[in-house]
């Protein structure tokens, strides 16, 4: 079905198995995909601009200048993408409920991007810019965040997260005040009641 056609707008995929399909080149335009498998997919210089991802799985695929603009996933599974390969032009993404596992964020700019009530489990998160990002009830494994713009960025009942005050700029950033502690583990810390 999507292998006849190049460019795609305003249509509705409903449960497409896309395992280790390659989807090349392909543009897709104020489209809604739910429920569909990407599995080891190839969405090398694909563009999705306007569109949304429902309860989508997207393990391992591959992909090279994948072009995302405002684009939103929602309870999607994110496992293995090295969104720094993406095209950084108007790249503009917001999760909610996601699971992000073992994804590299590394060296993008994601001002003001949403990562609601996500799950972390070793995604990178190293040398960006995610200055007023939001957080918020996300929960972290294993997860590295290092030489990033944290300024104004919110974390509240976010928990889990590793983030070393020395090596990150968290100026005005927001956090619960128990998960906020976890801050102090850096300077060797130790509180008790």
């Amino acid at each position: 079905m999507l292998e006849n056609k190049d460019e795609f707008s305003g249509e509705f995929f409903d449960k497409l198995n896309l395992t280790k399909h390659t989807l090349r080149d392909k543009e897709f335009y104020n489209c809604t995909f739910k429920n569909c498998n990407f599995t080891e997919a190839d969405l090398s210089r694909c563009k999705f601009v306007d569109s949304k991802f429902i309860e989508c799985n997207f393990s391992n695929i591959k992909l090279t200048a994948w072009r995302l603009q405002n684009i939103k996933f929602e309870g999607c599974k994110l496992l293995g993408i090295d969104f720094s390969s993406t095209d950084k032009i108007l790249l503009s993404v917001q999760f909610n409920k996601c699971l992000i596992d073992t994804c590299k964020f590394f060296g993008l700019g994601l001002i003001k991007t949403k990562f609601l009530e996500c799950t972390f489990k070793e995604t990178d998160f190293q040398d960006m810019n995610l200055m007023l990002a939001d957080f918020s009830k996300s929960i972290f494994k294993d997860s590295n965040f290092n030489n990033t713009n944290l300024s104004g960025a919110n974390f509240v009942g976010a928990s889990g997260f590793n983030i070393n005050p020395l090596y990150n700029n968290l100026a005005k950033t927001k956090f619960s005040h128990i998960e906020a502690l976890s801050l102090l583990k850096t300077f060797g810390i130790i509180l008790e009641d």
